[in-house]
């Protein structure tokens, strides 16, 4: 309120020099704002058998690019993508993660299909082989429901961004996988990083996924 402009900075030298803030990448994500904002729900779709309907309504979206050109912001550099607190109420449907996606809170490449259900906004199973069960073991360690309630959605905005350097030997990566051109990030857990948040639980899981259809009220 008092003006002052945050820039969050906490990637590596490499990822950094390759990705400094674009004006590209900035229309890109203030554009996706827009229509978030305009829309009340996503649906999300694959071939691989996500269908899944997520609410927004009242929920204020955000992009992000790089850069705070404007007093009283708050923005992650390097990053690109836009975001979007959603309701559990209304939020309903399958999550199919493939091999290739990115559990990010573990910075684990998938190797085996996990299947989410989601009844209003809350995870009631997680089914598949050796990735589900990693992933059920992660969310069942917090001893706590709130882990999985649905969080946020978005998408990538950021050109540079490279899918394999979460993979590389060396610290950094993620700010690739939540960035990267046309990602898809679906997230659970903690949502506090939002104005409108209220589920203060410490953890907090990204699933960043490629191959998928967003469709904003029903408009692709």
């Amino acid at each position: 309120k008092a003006g002052t402009r945050i820039l969050r900075v906490t990637e590596p030298e490499d990822v950094l020099f390759r990705m400094p803030p674009d004006p590209v990448v900035r229309d890109r994500a203030k554009r996706s704002e827009r229509l978030a904002d305009d829309a009340t729900s996503f649906r999300i779709t694959s071939e691989a058998g996500t269908d899944i309907v997520v609410n927004k309504e009242g929920r204020k979206a955000f992009g992000l690019w790089g850069a705070v050109d404007q007093p009283g912001m708050w923005d992650h550099w390097p990053m690109g993508l836009v975001v979007v607190g959603a309701n559990r109420t209304g939020t309903n449907g399958r999550l199919v993660v493939q091999p290739g996606d990115i559990m990010l809170s573990m910075q684990r490449y998938v190797s085996t299909p996990v299947t989410l259900t989601v009844e209003e906004g809350v995870i009631t199973a997680i089914e598949g082989g050796v990735d589900a069960a990693l992933l059920r073991q992660w969310f069942e360690a917090w001893r706590d429901p709130r882990a999985y309630h649905i969080s946020h959605v978005g998408w990538g905005c950021e050109h540079r961004a490279l899918w394999d350097r979460l993979g590389k030997k060396a610290h950094g990566g993620t700010g690739d996988a939540e960035a990267f051109y046309g990602v898809m990030q679906i997230a659970f857990g903690r949502d506090t990083s939002f104005l409108d948040g209220t589920n203060d639980v410490p953890a907090h899981m990204d699933f960043d996924c490629l191959h998928n259809n967003v469709a904003l009220d029903g408009k692709p």
